[in-house]
């Protein structure tokens, strides 16, 4: 076992991050050319479909898609432009159901209970704003499957009255709104309502079609982006690097083993003046024949949820904007002027 621990003053971490940066903004990344092609698809329903519904979906970057749902409830939607994690929002008439999707890619249903989950884990009831303001994914995928397990625990004895298995996934697994199987235990929830904060726990009361209540209370996984982490030798982490470069959007996923997971101190400690040095370093160092310009970091931010576990996340943000003139050996001086943001997620798989 290895501890790790990152200090954000220490340049040469974010040298490397700069680094990077440049190679993604220049297009010496993969990750610079076209996004590659991305779509969700799934069903809003409230035991009964919501066909015609307009499902309204945001990505981290603050990019926007739409679909419009058939006769069944049924949607699709091209997500290419947006960067995950996304927010649904489905809205037919007086009704609002919300959702959730880690990835942009696949299925992701909306319907009481995803909405129900996302309250828990973002610890906010009203999920409209939450909608409004969905910029760098506010609520991690760990928290939300904690959400999930503890909704399928108070939802039990539905589930086996309508033959669910107890650890369905209700965001991503396919089912129809036909009266059956989930859709059935979809019948028995009428609305959710006075979620709030009591005595350090999340709580919502659950408002059933036959006039009873229960509620149920939410401990979000703690997040640990003031201290030190135990990450283990040999863990596997995906780090996925996704932002824009002057407004055009891209996302790269790279499955690494490695403990040396920036896992540590808070963004409390971090200096603009410092972080722009340690950039304006980071792209003298990428650009070989020397740099004339000036980086300057507008934005940093560094968070965490869990505890080192598989599902741990740890995400690095920060926005910059570069002017001067890059000379690379052998290929010449060029401009640059770009403005960017960037995202640096590791997550814990293995």
């Amino acid at each position: 076992m290895m501890k790790f621990q990152v200090s954000p003053r220490k340049s040469a971490f974010f040298s490397v991050l700069a680094a990077s940066a440049f190679m993604v903004g220049c297009g010496g990344s993969s990750g610079g050319g076209e996004p590659q092609e991305r779509y969700v698809s799934g069903i809003v329903a409230t035991g009964a479909p919501l066909a015609g519904a307009d499902v309204l979906i945001k990505g981290a970057n603050g990019q926007e898609a739409m679909a419009i749902t058939d006769a069944n409830g049924l949607f699709d939607a091209d997500v290419t432009n947006l960067t995950p994690p996304l927010i649904f929002r489905a809205v037919l008439g007086e009704t609002e159901l919300f959702s959730y999707d880690e990835d942009g890619d696949g299925v992701a249903n909306i319907h009481d209970l995803t909405g129900l989950a996302l309250r828990l884990a973002a610890e906010q009831d009203d999920l409209a704003a939450l909608f409004d303001s969905w910029v760098n994914g506010q609520v991690g995928a760990n928290s939300i499957g904690s959400a999930v397990d503890v909704i399928n625990e108070q939802f039990a004895a539905l589930y086996n009255d309508a033959g669910v298995d107890g650890g369905f996934n209700f965001f991503t697994s396919s089912f129809s709104a036909d009266h059956q199987g989930f859709d059935a235990v979809l019948d028995q929830v009428e609305d959710v309502v006075n979620c709030a904060t009591v005595d350090g726990s999340y709580s919502c009361q659950i408002e059933y079609a036959d006039g009873s209540t229960t509620i149920i209370t939410f401990n979000p996984p703690a997040d640990g982006g003031n201290g030190e982490f135990t990450v283990p030798d040999g863990s596997t982490w995906r780090l996925i690097i996704s932002g824009t470069v002057n407004g055009q959007p891209f996302s790269e996923t790279i499955d690494i083993s490695t403990d040396q997971v920036p896992l540590g101190e808070s963004s409390g400690q971090v200096y603009a003046g410092d972080l722009s040095e340690a950039y304006t370093e980071g792209f003298q160092q990428a650009c070989t024949g020397g740099f004339d310009g000036n980086v300057n970091v507008s934005e940093f931010t560094y968070t965490t949820s869990g505890s080192g576990e598989v599902g741990t996340k740890a995400v690095v943000s920060y926005a910059f904007s570069i002017n001067g003139t890059c000379t690379v050996d052998g290929q010449g001086s060029f401009p640059m002027n770009i403005t960017a943001d960037f995202d640096y997620t590791w997550e814990r798989i293995g």
